[in-house]
């Protein structure tokens, strides 16, 4: 049982380190206004964002299970965000 309760600390603690990062609640807020978006979409919405940091929050989000990341196999590559159950 303590076990147990130390593992939910612990994502707890993950997912608040993940959101206390710049832009993170702004990236939220963005993927919240819709069902899925885009990446150059998102940056977009999000003006001085580099893409660098926009897909370091995006892969750290995506790690704890606060948003999903769906490839479709078409040329050009697209890709889109949403937000989780969990988010």
């Amino acid at each position: 049982m303590e076990e147990e309760e130390e593992q939910k600390c612990e994502a707890i603690n993950n997912i608040w380190e993940v959101l206390g990062r710049k832009w993170a609640l702004l990236i939220l807020k963005n993927l919240h206004t819709k069902e899925a978006i885009r990446f150059n979409e998102l940056k977009r919405t999000l003006g001085e964002i580099s893409s660098t940091v926009l897909a370091a929050r995006l892969l750290e989000m995506e790690r704890e299970g606060l948003i999903s990341k769906k490839i479709f196999l078409e040329i050009p590559p697209r890709v889109e965000y949403r937000l989780t159950a969990r988010a």
